[in-house]
């Protein structure tokens, strides 16, 4: 169901991931890094669980769906992972894909020395994300983590689920020994066409706090501007014409 097309062999106490899902908030994230730190992949993942197509890009070349793992160098170095696709998670489809790819990629993380996992995703807060802005809300496998979390200005998340990889694999990762956090950028559903680069620079800015390292994301916040006056534009309802008055007293001719 799985394979692992593995080019590098590296040794790191953090995995991070950053596939696609609500928002796009951490996929933007994750490719962002990939961009600006000029990251070379160190394995390529397919599975049977990815969805029935492949990807054509701009000169007409097909390639399969990947999901691609990265070695960051940090103060705490991490792995990376992120890619086109996670398992599909369609309302009436079966949840066994999800489950059985977060086995394969903890396991994964486990043989190469992970200890710690921290998942970047998004979550919906509607309308709201137009008129209060992004921020970030966080949830952990144990308290110390929220605590840590928290000092930095993390909303802490008390009450509710996450679906997708973003939270099943910190289940599986908690039920193995293992800690971890999902780090959600607040975000609407009208950004998940094109993503969310003001949730993925919170996300990111929140990221570089944790494990010691240092990226630029004002090109985030100025796509963030632009993308922003787009939706606004599009939630404005047209201005309607003025009503023609008449007067109070009518006069019919019958």
């Amino acid at each position: 169901m799985f394979k692992l097309k593995e080019i590098k062999k590296v040794e790191a106490e953090v995995l991070v991931t950053g596939l696609p899902g609500f928002g796009r908030v951490g996929h933007v994230a994750a490719n962002y890094l990939v961009d600006k730190m000029g990251l070379e992949p160190i394995a390529y993942l397919h599975s049977h669980y990815f969805p029935h197509m492949v990807i054509v890009d701009e000169k007409g070349i097909i390639r399969m769906l990947n999901n691609v793992f990265y070695y960051v160098e940090a103060k705490r170095p991490f792995i990376l992972l992120t890619g086109d696709v996670q398992p599909s998670i369609a309302p009436n489809s079966s949840p066994e894909p999800q489950h059985r790819y977060a086995e394969f990629v903890l396991d994964y993380a486990i043989k190469h020395g992970v200890k710690e996992i921290y998942t970047m995703a998004g979550i919906d807060i509607g309308p709201n994300r137009f008129t209060k802005g992004t921020g970030l809300v966080c949830a952990a496998t144990e308290e110390s983590l929220i605590e840590e979390l928290s000092k930095h200005g993390c909303e802490v998340d008390k009450g509710g689920s996450i679906s997708g990889i973003a939270g099943l694999l910190l289940g599986y990762a908690k039920e193995a020994g293992l800690k971890g956090a999902c780090i959600m950028g607040k975000t609407s559903g009208q950004m998940t066409a094109h993503g969310d680069p003001g949730a993925a620079a919170e996300v990111l800015k929140l990221m570089q706090k944790l494990l010691g390292f240092e990226i630029d994301v004002k090109e985030l916040e100025d796509s963030n501007k632009e993308i922003e006056k787009v939706v606004r534009g599009l939630m404005t309802p047209p201005p309607q014409p003025p009503r023609e008055e008449r007067p109070e007293k009518l006069d019919y001719i019958i």
